[in-house]
């Protein structure tokens, strides 16, 4: 995990202390203090408030049609066949979905602006909506994958196995490097749906996803930060 550095005279303090209050939440989330998480949605809600009220409407919006998305498709691909949740071409559709999702989230936050939007302004919608889609993604697979058939896990590393192994042929790695690669899948096979590797992979996509929402907010950007309405 990385720290983020604050910027007292910066315009872009309310995005950093959004994030670092997401971060705040992976590292306790083991922890049993309820006083903690309180005190963390305090201060999530109170900078929510602080938002543009334009990028925190649109972001919530789309985040809830993410997490309809995540919801319905993870449902349906677990009762239909839970294999696919280990194939690229599933994870590819999803981010194909977040990418269109969330193009339209900074274009439709940039025309309720009046076509002018700042980075900041294009970024904030973007990163409520991953937060949101993301945190409903993992919390059904939790739920699946722990409580409605655990054993769904089992079948799922034999086929992370067998995938590890096709791959390491491809690349012509020796059988030796390729039955290490396969026992670090075994060492990690009742740890796959649980709440620690379940969070650090929900880190794990924020930070990728992140990365795409600071190009399409780039992309959008027409409007700088520092600049002053005009006087009419």
């Amino acid at each position: 995990m990385f720290k983020l550095v604050y910027f007292s005279d910066c315009k872009f303090t309310t995005y950093f202390e959004f994030a670092n209050i997401t971060l705040d939440f992976f590292y306790h989330e083991t922890a049993k203090n309820s006083t903690i998480y309180f005190c963390i949605f305090v201060r999530f809600y109170k900078i929510l408030k602080t938002m543009n009220i334009i990028n925190k409407t649109t972001g919530l919006t789309f985040g809830y049609i993410l997490m309809a998305y995540y919801v319905l498709v993870n449902l349906i691909v677990f009762f239909a066949d839970y294999t696919l949740f280990v194939q690229s071409y599933f994870t590819i559709v999803n981010i194909v979905v977040v990418l269109i999702l969330g193009i339209c989230c900074v274009w439709i936050t940039k025309r309720r602006l009046n076509n002018l939007i700042t980075f900041k302004e294009g970024f904030t919608a973007f990163f409520i909506m991953i937060v949101l889609g993301f945190l409903a993604s993992y919390l059904s697979k939790y739920i699946l994958f722990n409580f409605v058939n655990p054993e769904a896990k089992i079948v799922n590393n034999e086929l992370m196995i067998e995938m590890t192994r096709k791959i390491g042929e491809d690349l012509n790695l020796s059988q030796a490097e390729i039955n290490e690669k396969i026992s670090v899948v075994n060492n990690n096979a009742d740890d796959n749906f649980s709440i620690k590797t379940l969070i650090f992979s929900f880190a794990q996509d924020l930070l990728g996803s992140s990365i795409a929402g600071l190009l399409i907010a780039l992309t959008f950007k027409n409007r700088s930060e520092f600049s002053t309405p005009k006087a009419h």
